[in-house]
């Protein structure tokens, strides 16, 4: 196994091992593309930085195998508002909304205001929760209803 470490290295693998310069040329084109979230949805980049090292040029190298990444399985967006809307039709759902309506009639005041003609349900609001610690929902449950209610 040879260390590549500057392009003389990098020529001579080539000439000694054409299979496996090749293969090192691919991983590098392949390391040029950059994938990043922004607002929900996967953006391509580029990082040619890799590509000084070796005194290389985007045209000495194969074109990349470019393939949009997935989110793991256990990846959960945080949804940090929802529409009053939204969340009471992700609580009746649930099974919930009974539950929270005699909550915010018990309360009251501010809270049913809040509730009954309120446009916006924000994640960390201190009304949510208390709510969810009289309901004993836990910050995971919370979570999930919102997750949910931002489909909707």
């Amino acid at each position: 196994m040879s260390i590549i470490n500057t392009r003389a290295d990098l020529d001579t693998l080539g000439q000694s091992n054409p299979g496996a310069y090749l293969a090192f040329l691919q991983q590098i084109a392949d390391a040029t593309v950059t994938w990043s979230l922004v607002d929900g949805g996967w953006q391509q980049g580029q990082d040619l930085s890799a590509l000084g090292a070796f005194q290389l040029g985007l045209s000495d190298l194969p074109n990349p195998r470019v393939s949009q990444p997935t989110l793991p399985a256990s990846y959960v967006a945080i949804i940090h508002a929802v529409s009053i809307v939204q969340a009471r039709i992700a609580l009746r759902r649930a099974g919930l909304l009974p539950a929270i309506d005699a909550y915010v009639d018990q309360e009251g005041g501010e809270v049913a205001d809040r509730w009954h003609y309120g446009t916006t349900l924000q994640r960390d609001d201190p009304m949510l929760a208390a709510a969810a610690a009289a309901l004993y929902l836990s910050e995971q449950r919370l979570d999930d209803l919102f997750a949910a209610a931002a489909t909707l």
